[in-house]
């Protein structure tokens, strides 16, 4: 099969990477901002505000002084301060252990703890929010899946439970 090209064959990769190149150069010189996505209709704002009571984006690799604050609304109930957890229970057995960052579940049955996830920032409360439900032993623990933020403390959960 013949292709028709312009240019012969070792210079095919150049005029693309040219075009791609040139491409690129053409989209980054297009002003964009927010305003030319929508503007205000909410009644009291102004014509020129482009979303009512959204604070303006920083360039990308621009450094800000602060973060946008999380609304109390956004926000999970509080913890115990002295505890540094909270467990919810969500029945049949099945309870919630959170710091109110990471979260990991254990479901008490007859002969025993099953728990699913052991993020490294709860690994020293599991053992204790499952004492606050149950003297049974932690018989199994199940990965969710193989991030460390799901399965990095296993070790120290175990090394905590053979002493």
């Amino acid at each position: 099969m013949h292709t028709f090209s312009c240019f012969p064959k070792p210079r095919r990769a150049l005029a693309g990477s040219l075009l791609l190149a040139g491409m690129t150069a053409f989209l980054l010189s297009l002003p964009f901002s927010a305003s030319a996505h929508q503007t205000c209709q909410a009644p009291g704002c102004a014509a020129s505000e482009p979303y009512h009571g959204m604070p303006e984006i920083a360039n990308i690799g621009a450094r800000t002084g602060k973060y946008m604050d999380i609304p109390e609304s956004a926000k999970g109930p509080a913890i115990d301060p002295a505890k540094g957890y909270r467990i919810q229970a969500l029945g049949r057995g099945l309870y919630m252990v959170t710091e109110n960052v990471y979260q990991s579940m254990f479901m008490v049955h007859d002969e025993g703890v099953i728990v699913a996830d052991v993020p490294p920032p709860l690994a020293a409360f599991i053992p204790k929010a499952v004492r606050e439900v149950t003297d049974k032993p932690i018989t199994h623990i199940i990965y969710s899946h193989a991030h460390s933020d799901h399965i990095g403390a296993t070790g120290d959960l175990l090394a905590t439970l053979a002493r």
